[in-house]
Parts: structure tokens; C-alpha cells; sequence
């Protein structure tokens, strides 16, 4: 039987210790010590890399023509109430940026399918589904909010 416990000898250390950044301290928590959480192993979004990569380039261009409209909004005398109507695209915007950083496309989570790079998949267990579901609403409501406050902000520009 073989022990899981540390070494006693402290001059043996395990290779991840001379590397400590190099662990991601949530991808090291043993899972069978907290109850009710579904193992998904390494991933923990529904999207592959290229879908990631693909979130973060639409989100960096869409947050740099949202920008550039405001501005253009701002010094061209458009009326406050009408520059509210950036928050769509600094919505798409955050959603974008926010797929990209959280592995997660929330209107894919919303429909329980994933995408791991060979095409649109349903996500087969029952746990994993409905943590997807929540947190696809969870972020739809943070990048909602976001974009609000940052279309606010830019209809207050005093230009």
C-alpha cells in the first residue's frame, strides 16, 4: 500500500516545489474532499482554445470601435440618451473578452453543449450541464452589468 503523505526527509522535495507558479492552485485541490463537485478534470469552460482565441480577438477589436464611437459620439454633440446605445456593443464586447478569460461561451452553457474543437457537442452529464447553465446566466448578468455601467459612463462624457 502505498502512502500519500509527504516525504519526512525535507531536503526531498516534489518537482512542482522549486516550480510554486507554475501549479494552478485550483487544478491541484483534491476533488473527493469537497462534496458535490463534479470532477471535470482539467477543463473548466465549454470552450477549446481556438474558440477562446476567436472570444478574445472579437472582444479586443469590438472594445476598440466601441471606444472609437464614443469619442466620436462624445465630441461630435451627440445627445446623451442616444450614446446609451453603446451598450450593446461593449456587451458584445465584454462577452467576447469574458469567453475568452473564463473558458466559457455563455449561450453555448445556456443550451448544455460545448465546443472542444471537433464541432458542437451536447454536454452529457447531468451535473456539468447545470453547472454550465448557471454559470452561463452568471456571466450573461455580469457582462450585462458591465456594459451598462461602461455605457453610462461614456453618455456622462462632458465633451
Amino acid at each position: 500500500m502505498e502512502s500519500t503523505a509527504a516525504p519526512s526527509n525535507p531536503s526531498v522535495a516534489s518537482p512542482d516545489a522549486a516550480r510554486p507558479f507554475l501549479r494552478s492552485p485550483l487544478g491541484s485541490a483534491p476533488t473527493h474532499a469537497i462534496p458535490g463537485l463534479v470532477d471535470l478534470g482539467r477543463r473548466r469552460g465549454n470552450l477549446c482554445m481556438e474558440a477562446q482565441s476567436r472570444g478574445l480577438r472579437a472582444g479586443v477589436i469590438g472594445f476598440g470601435v466601441t471606444l472609437a464611437l464614443a469619442i466620436t459620439f462624445a465630441k461630435t454633440g451627440v445627445s446623451p440618451q442616444l450614446r446609451w446605445l453603446l451598450a450593446a456593443p461593449f456587451f458584445m464586447s465584454v462577452v467576447g473578452v469574458s469567453e475568452s478569460l473564463l473558458q466559457t461561451c455563455p449561450f453555448l452553457a445556456m443550451k448544455s453543449m460545448s465546443d472542444r474543437g471537433d464541432g458542437l457537442q451536447p454536454i452529457p452529464d447531468p451535473k456539468e450541464r447545470e453547472l454550465m447553465r448557471s454559470r452561463g446566466k452568471r456571466l450573461l448578468l455580469a457582462c450585462a452589468g458591465l456594459s451598462l455601467v461602461a455605457a453610462g459612463l461614456f453618455a456622462q462624457l462632458p465633451f
